[in-house]
Order: C-alpha cells, then sequence, then structure tokens
C-alpha cells in the first residue's frame, strides 16, 4: 500500500466516525455500567414489584384450574353403556355402531373418553371376577360328578367301598 492510499483510508475512517457510521467497541468500563443499569431496571425472576397489580402476578393453578374442563369424569349416556357392555361382551365397534344406529367414528370416540374407558375397565374386571367364580363353580360340579360315577361304577361290578374321606360317596 502506498502513502497517499493509506492517507485516504486514515481519512475516510476518521470521517465516518465523525458522522456515526462506525460504531466503537464496548469498553470493559462501559459494559460494567450496562450491566449495572440492567439489574437496577430488572428484578429478579419470580419476585413481585411492590406496586405490581393482579395481572402481573403469577398466579399457580390449582387442580380445578384446568385449562380443559373436558378432562373431568362424567356420567355416560344410556346408549354408551350399552356400547360399553356390548364391547366387554366381544361384539366388534361395527356391530355395536349398527346396534345402536350410529357411525363407527362416535364409537370410537366414545372409547377415547376417560369415562367410558373407566366404564369398560370395570364390566372386564366384574366379568373376570364372575367368570373365575363360575369356573370355579363348574370344576366343583364335574368333581362331585366324577366321584359320584366312579363310586357307581364301583358298586356296579361289585368293589368295596375305597377308604378314605371320598368313602362317604
Amino acid at each position: 500500500m502506498t502513502l497517499a492510499s493509506q492517507q485516504r483510508l486514515a481519512s475516510a475512517a476518521a470521517s465516518a466516525l465523525a458522522i456515526g457510521q462506525v460504531q466503537r467497541r464496548a469498553t470493559p468500563r462501559s459494559v460494567v455500567q450496562q450491566n449495572s443499569t440492567m439489574r437496577k431496571t430488572n428484578p429478579p425472576p419470580g419476585s413481585v414489584q411492590p406496586d405490581a397489580t393482579l395481572c402481573n402476578v403469577v398466579q399457580q393453578k390449582t387442580r380445578n384450574d384446568k385449562t380443559n374442563p373436558g378432562d373431568q369424569p362424567r356420567s355416560l349416556q344410556p346408549r354408551q353403556l350399552l356400547a360399553a357392555r356390548m364391547l366387554t361382551q366381544g361384539y366388534s365397534i361395527v356391530e355395536v355402531s349398527t346396534h345402536l344406529g350410529t357411525a363407527r367414528t362416535t364409537v370410537w370416540r366414545w372409547m377415547r373418553d376417560r369415562a367410558f374407558r373407566a366404564e369398560l375397565r370395570q364390566l372386564h374386571q366384574t366379568l373376570a371376577a364372575t367368570s373365575s367364580t363360575a369356573r370355579a363353580l363348574a370344576r366343583a360340579r364335574q368333581e362331585v360328578a366324577d366321584e359320584a360315577v366312579y363310586a357307581a361304577a364301583r358298586r356296579a361290578l361289585g368293589f368295596p367301598p375305597p377308604l378314605g374321606p371320598s368313602a362317604n360317596a
């Protein structure tokens, strides 16, 4: 670079500084001054200014302040109860919707409902409890019937009655 080009560059830089087109770098002292003013104007997070109005205060939501009140359990309509019973008994969604005269999408929507799912769960538990009781009763009846048939066969063939707890037959 020649001396003349260096002088032109220096004069251009000086004129740009004078006009304000080029910003100076912040010195450490000015950065400290900026930080101290920011601390004065911005309160620490979570604190409330003494002259704050209620709309400025962050209120904690309680369990009853839900934004979606539709999530709360509600009672089911009779058609929904019938649909739940039919689904529990093994009917398909198409069969249930045809029987009720509704669209399949309606039954699908009911199945996403919290109260409907709770009803289905309760019906499944009741069905499981009654079916296990019914199975136990059927087993006991079969054992009694088998014992009676066995005792009758022994008597018919002329064998002596068995000794032990099953001798009372």
